[in-house]
Formats: structure tokens, C-alpha cells, sequence
């Protein structure tokens, strides 16, 4: 039996966080330059939820490195963001807080309607795009 390191188990939850949210207004447009760029991948990854997209998380939201590693023994990646996508609780991510430096940032995003659940995303810019790195709940 493989065991899956945290921060995937985090990625998991994270991602159920994100599943089935339909979001009413983007928290994306607090922000603006970077800030709204990284701000958008975490809306990117709500829409994801919504509609099912594990393809999306999988290829154009989270780091390849990343997707690698959230590929369990015999699943694959878009397997796993399925699974958790079907433990999804019915929760708006909303981010509050976002620090750019360099190509690294940090999003902080809460959710529900009292925002009593949070999560730390680390993103990293690679050509020009953001994609998430790690997450961990808090």
C-alpha cells in the first residue's frame, strides 16, 4: 500500500472545498496586476469543481510536478481530483488575502458562508502562467 504524502491529503480536501461551489461573484476582483492573476487560478479551480473539469485541475491549474505526485499507485491524477471532486461539499472559495514575490505567491482563501474553513495555496509562475503548488488547510 502506497501512502500519500500531506499535502496531497490537503490537495484532496482542498479540492472537495472547490467541487461543487457555484460562485455568484468573483473574489478575484479585489485584486489587481499579479495578484488578480494568481486570484484567478483559484476561481479557475472553483469553475473546475462546478463543472467536473478534472482535465482542467490536472493540466492547466495545478503544477505538473504536483499532478504527478497526486497520481496514487494505479490513478492518475484526473482519477484522484475526481474523488475528491465526489467528497466535494457545497462551499464559494473566496480568496482574501494575495503576496506575489518573484515567481512564487501565496493565496490565502476561505470558505463557506462564514468562512470557518481556510487554506494556504502556494502557486509558481512558469511561462507567464500561474499554477498551484501546494495547498494546506489551516
Amino acid at each position: 500500500m502506497r501512502f500519500r504524502p500531506l499535502y496531497i491529503a490537503a490537495l484532496s480536501a482542498a479540492l472537495a472545498l472547490a467541487g461543487c461551489g457555484a460562485s455568484q461573484s468573483s473574489s478575484a476582483d479585489d485584486f489587481q496586476g499579479q495578484e488578480k492573476a494568481v486570484a484567478d487560478v483559484i476561481e479557475e479551480l472553483q469553475s473546475a469543481g462546478s463543472t467536473g473539469d478534472e482535465a482542467k485541475v490536472c493540466d492547466e491549474l495545478i503544477a505538473p510536478d504536483l499532478a504527478k505526485e497526486f497520481a496514487a499507485g494505479s490513478s492518475d491524477c484526473e482519477d484522484e481530483v475526481s474523488k475528491a471532486f465526489s467528497d466535494a461539499d457545497d462551499q464559494e472559495l473566496r480568496v482574501t488575502d494575495v503576496s506575489v514575490s518573484g515567481d512564487t505567491a501565496t493565496a490565502q482563501v476561505s470558505a463557506g458562508d462564514d468562512s470557518s474553513t481556510r487554506a494556504t495555496f502556494e502557486l509558481q509562475r512558469r511561462r507567464g502562467r500561474w499554477f498551484i503548488s501546494s495547498i494546506a488547510r489551516s
